[in-house]
């Protein structure tokens, strides 16, 4: 048990040292004197705006190339990203709620980032900017050099500290722009009034004002999700401690499981959430004794049926085309079902005595599974798993039923849409 612990500990902890693995894919920089490179960029997640990136001419390079804000005007990864230069003003008030501070803050700096590109067309531009503070929204005017922020602020009134307001201003700088660019219809005037400030509703908005569909370009999501479905084993281990003391049983079922993953970003696959629901079985019998007074006990075959519904965070740690190792870590409910058991007692030179479903089994409890695996072509998903269970009968105190369980499966991947 110690070994595999840290073996497991291991394992998740790994995920910290695996950023530096590559991850070129096909694009192209543009330099600040105008020149097109073509070649492949290393492509992170980039939940913040990138800072810098690599490049290299060919896929073979040992040697790369660092660009920034300070030599690159724009870069593009082949069908999936585009990041373009811009010295723009970066609001620093805060929107979650509990930073968010009494009284507007108006407060920003100036500074040379690489905005994101979420969709543009003849009239304007959409782009994005994240960072440690929060996400912000910008529009490019066709006939301007610099975007404009639109302006989303959340704080509470300046005058009852309790009363917490929202500064929705993005609306009426949209209405400003699709009046200056004549485009009124009720369909864009219902989007902009109750538009959310999420890149979603902008997009939308967006693509209404620029018009013409065959002259925008929006790139694709970069949410995806697969499903898939397998087939395993479990190794169910359950001992009892405390006024009866049985020693470890163990059985060994099959599990069937389904579910789907979530990618935040389909084009890099390193993060997912996963939703899983499985149906396995577990089986028990124990027996104690007879002891140096004469008692025995037996607890009969105790059959547990369950069904699992566990949601997951999963990391691929080395993640290519062909093939991947990934850790997960998640939480379960399950829901059991239990057959007639009986717990018997003899002791020396009296009848036996039987009661019916004792110790008391429950029928709604949560685990905390752990799991590391490999896929292979994006396909096929072979897993290993540990979960521990501290307590199996809680309403029955003199009684502590503690539960491991292995597992290993094989899923198949669905593929990503």
């Amino acid at each position: 048990m110690n070994h595999f612990n840290k073996l497991l500990t291991f394992v998740f902890l790994f995920p910290l040292f695996s950023f530096a693995q590559s991850n070129f894919k096909p694009g192209y920089v543009i330099t600040l004197k105008g020149d097109t490179l073509r070649g492949f960029i290393d492509y992170k997640e980039w939940d913040k705006n990138p800072v810098k990136i690599s490049f290299k001419n060919n896929s073979g390079d040992n040697r790369t190339e660092i660009f920034t804000t300070e030599n690159a005007r724009q870069f593009v990864v082949s069908g999936a990203e585009c990041f373009k230069r811009f010295t723009v003003h970066v609001s620093q008030d805060q929107v979650e709620l509990a930073n968010v501070k009494q009284g507007a803050d108006t407060s920003f700096i100036t500074a040379k980032v690489f905005l994101r590109l979420l969709s543009a067309g003849k009239n304007i531009s959409l782009f994005s900017y994240t960072d440690k503070i929060k996400t912000r929204y910008y529009i490019l005017d066709g006939v301007e050099e610099r975007p404009q922020e639109l302006v989303y602020r959340v704080y509470y009134s300046a005058g009852n500290s309790t009363m917490l307001q929202t500064e929705n201003r993005f609306r009426s700088q949209l209405e400003y722009l699709s009046s200056k660019h004549n485009v009124k219809n009720s369909t864009l005037e219902s989007k902009i009034l109750y538009s959310e400030y999420q890149e979603a509703d902008l997009v939308k908005i967006v693509e209404l004002i620029n018009g013409e569909p065959n002259k925008q370009v929006t790139p694709a999501s970069h949410f995806g999700a697969r499903w898939y479905a397998g087939l395993g084993a479990a190794n169910n281990n359950l001992s009892f401690t405390g006024v009866i003391n049985y020693a470890n049983n163990s059985n060994t079922f099959p599990k069937a499981s389904t579910g789907f993953d979530l990618f935040p970003n389909k084009n890099t696959q390193r993060l997912f959430l996963r939703a899983e629901l499985s149906l396995g079985q577990n089986q028990h019998s124990f027996s104690y004794g007879p002891d140096a007074s004469g008692y025995s006990s037996s607890l009969s075959k105790i059959i547990q049926q369950n069904i699992t519904i566990s949601q997951q965070v999963a990391y691929n740690i080395y993640n290519t085309d062909r093939f991947s190792i990934f850790v997960d870590a998640g939480i379960a409910l399950n829901v059991s079902f239990y057959n007639k058991y009986h717990f018997t007692e003899n002791f020396s030179n009296t009848a036996s005595t039987t009661t019916n479903e004792f110790p008391v089994t429950p029928q709604k409890w949560l685990s905390f599974p752990l799991k590391t695996g490999i896929t292979l072509n994006k396909r096929i998903e072979i897993y290993f798993g540990y979960i521990l269970i501290e307590s199996n009968n809680d309403n029955y105190q003199p009684f502590t039923g503690k539960i491991y369980e292995y597992q290993a499966g094989i899923n198949y991947l669905f593929g990503i849409k």
